[in-house]
């Protein structure tokens, strides 16, 4: 341990890094989808929610372009059941009022105050 951030999690603080995630994770939806992987698997509801909490990070680190991209494809996979979708619409509204950055940021608080 040297104090300092690990590579593989680079991602978390450098919005460079990110975005290179962000492209690799919308690729797999997209080949998910040229598959014509069904919606209802466990995997593809996997991929949405975690695309979901990508769009959320991208945001708050200030990639609104990024996090619209990955809020879409979460939306497309999850579709509008709230049981799948759990917060999608409800962050499409903050989106539309913070916009994607304070949007981002306040998920973040509240996943904080969530976990402890």
């Amino acid at each position: 341990m040297h104090g300092k951030d690990h590579a593989g999690l680079a991602w978390q603080r450098d919005p460079r890094a990110l975005a290179d995630r962000v492209q690799a994770y919308l690729d797999v939806a997209a080949l998910a989808r040229e598959a014509r992987v069904p919606h209802e698997t466990p995997e593809m509801t996997r991929l949405g929610r975690t695309l979901f909490w990508m769009a959320r990070e991208a945001g708050a680190l200030g990639l609104p372009h990024e996090a619209r991209a990955l809020f879409h494809e979460a939306r497309h996979i999850l579709g509008d059941n709230p049981q799948q979708s759990g917060g999608l619409t409800a962050y499409r509204v903050a989106a539309a009022v913070l916009g994607w950055r304070r949007a981002g940021r306040l998920s973040q608080a509240i996943d904080r105050l969530r976990s402890s």
